[in-house]
């Protein structure tokens, strides 16, 4: 980490300094230290605070306000961290900062008075990075560049390839009212021919009604059927098997045997 005290005169020091590389991002912090109580007589603890600072070749002017950590450094100073991003280490050379603390407090009579206190400020000196580009011979360089081409078209073709299985994903059902169709659908749009439904219920085999058609009382009368045959069997029986079985002339009477 890289710490900068302020001072009670307002001038700020680097107390802990480290290295800071050029394009250097999220792996070291900023930090800077202040004391709780300003000259024993203003407390610093709700007070806004806003680092300026301008990049070293092109001097872009940038601000960022900064959140009091809960922690207090060395259980002591108040303490403001900001990661080290790109926005800061983006230009090689001295990095110049500073700060500016705001707050509102009541005087005797009960009116707010703004107050504001300005650092001056201080430098950062971010290590250029070398540019390997300056030092890669050119046979390297196209050969880098071809994968870097043939990288960017398998991305690519991949990406297309993504956006095909996604947009015919198969995701629902619809029916077709208009033709009694049936369809696989994608997003709400029809896939492939269908089925008709109206085919396939003509195709069908029907149904038939396994339910009694007598009541208990005409079920127990001797079970016999309607035109007066009292051998036993019974009504409403569905058998299943082979057409061509040979069927046994005794069970020829079952008049209400149904085969498939």
């Amino acid at each position: 980490m890289y710490v900068i005290l302020v001072n009670d005169d307002d001038s700020l020091y680097g107390s802990h300094k480290e290295r800071i590389m050029q394009r250097q991002k999220l792996v070291n912090d900023l930090i800077f230290v202040v004391n709780p109580i300003y000259r024993n007589t203003h407390d610093m603890t709700n007070a806004t605070v806003l680092l300026e600072y301008v990049l070293p070749v092109s001097r872009e002017y940038k601000s960022v306000l900064l959140t009091l950590s809960e922690e207090r450094y060395k259980d002591c100073f108040l303490q403001y961290k900001l990661p080290f991003d790109t926005d800061l280490t983006s230009q090689a050379g001295s990095l110049e900062v500073q700060l500016t603390f705001a707050y509102t407090a009541l005087n005797e009579k009960g009116i707010g008075i703004q107050r504001v206190r300005k650092t001056s400020s201080t430098t950062i000196d971010v290590i250029p990075i070398t540019a390997w580009s300056d030092v890669i011979p050119d046979s390297a360089l196209s050969a880098i560049d071809e994968r870097l081409i043939k990288l960017d078209a398998s991305m690519r073709a991949m990406n297309e390839y993504l956006d095909v299985i996604d947009n015919n994903r198969v995701d629902d059902l619809m029916f077709d009212d208009t033709n009694d169709i049936l369809k696989l659908s994608s997003k709400g749009i029809g896939v492939g021919k269908g089925v008709s439904v109206k085919k396939m219920l003509d195709d069908g085999v029907p149904v038939v009604d396994l339910d009694s058609n007598f009541s208990d009382d005409e079920s127990n009368n001797d079970n016999k059927h309607e035109n007066g045959c009292d051998c036993g069997c019974e009504d409403n029986v569905v058998e299943f098997g082979y057409s061509d079985v040979n069927i046994p002339e005794e069970s020829t009477d079952n008049d209400n045997v149904v085969e498939f």
